[in-house]
């Protein structure tokens, strides 16, 4: 049975407090990350880890609800000195910030400075995770070269900022690069790219995804549960970005993850500023190319 808000905290409360175990830092969950990475538990394991890792306690609380007095309750209940928020928080954060000015507050995935003295921004800096997926879509295509698979790539991009444009950049570039290592020409390997400016709709999704391809590579931010749907059964190789546990399923050959876990290693270890950057990850997934296991185990691709 789950607990109600309030209820659910008094327990991890009262286990705190007989554990004698008070915790260095506090790592608030909304609701969307605890339903999707932490559904299993996974997440808050991890962070646990890495918390011990650098001689430190964290303690993971996942809102049912996200409004400031749910907020505001789990940080009466549990008197951290550190506190890490996602960023979807916003200006509840700013407003409990103010209130526990005692406190260092850090907002994980916010790409800008935040207006508050005790509130930092802790952001992903996406641009090795994305030279190396452009590596592993020219692996993954090189490796069915000549098996009768299909060997294109089709690549779709939501670039709506500088930084998107970069990112995109340096996957095409990284794809060409390995694809001339691996002797292929772009006839034999070729990456088809649909960039948007905007969120694209269904059917522009249709258009771009209407022919078979070796491997699909899109990240569209949140039209990518859309694509998922047009993309369907298909047995095509699949790269994409954000993947919660239920969706990494055979056909995905990686995709680009913004680790909390490595967040709270940069908080622990990291001297106080505004403005915290870390690197986002490329993990390889279970599939190596349609249809084949890779026999690579899951990993951070640190740009080999």
């Amino acid at each position: 049975m789950k607990l109600p808000v309030r209820a659910a905290f008094a327990v991890i409360a009262t286990a705190v407090v007989l554990s004698g175990c008070a915790p260095d830092v506090l790592v608030i969950l909304d609701p969307v990350l605890s339903a999707t990475a932490d559904s299993n538990g996974s997440l808050s394991r991890e962070l646990r880890r890495s918390a011990r890792a650098q001689s430190a306690r964290a303690l993971v609380v996942s809102l049912d609800e996200l409004t400031a007095g749910a907020l505001r309750f789990a940080l009466e209940t549990h008197n951290a000195p550190t506190v890490l928020l996602p960023a979807l928080v916003g200006r509840m954060a700013l407003q409990v910030a103010a209130e526990s000015p005692e406190r260092s507050f850090y907002m994980i995935g916010r790409d800008t400075a935040v207006p508050a003295p005790n509130v930092a921004a802790v952001s992903f800096d996406r641009s090795a995770a994305f030279e190396a997926a452009g590596r592993a879509a020219a692996d993954v295509l090189a490796a069915d070269h000549g098996s009768g698979a299909s060997a294109a790539c089709t690549l779709l991009f939501l670039v709506d900022s500088p930084q998107r444009a970069d990112e995109l950049e340096r996957f095409r570039r990284s794809f060409e690069q390995r694809r001339e290592t691996r002797g292929l020409s772009a006839a034999e390997l070729p990456l088809t790219v649909y960039q948007y400016s905007s969120v694209p709709d269904s059917e522009a999704l249709g258009e771009a995804l209407a022919s078979d391809g070796g491997l699909i590579a899109f990240f569209l931010g949140r039209a990518n549960a859309a694509a998922w749907e047009a993309i369907g059964s298909r047995e095509t190789a699949i790269i994409s970005e954000w993947l919660p546990p239920q969706q990494i399923d055979a056909r995905v050959a990686g995709w680009i993850e913004h680790s909390w876990s490595d967040a709270l290693q940069a908080v622990l270890t990291a001297d106080w500023t505004a403005m915290l950057e870390v690197a986002a990850r490329y993990v390889h997934g279970p599939a190596n190319s349609s249809g084949r296991l890779n026999s690579m185990p899951a990993a951070a691709d640190a740009g080999k």
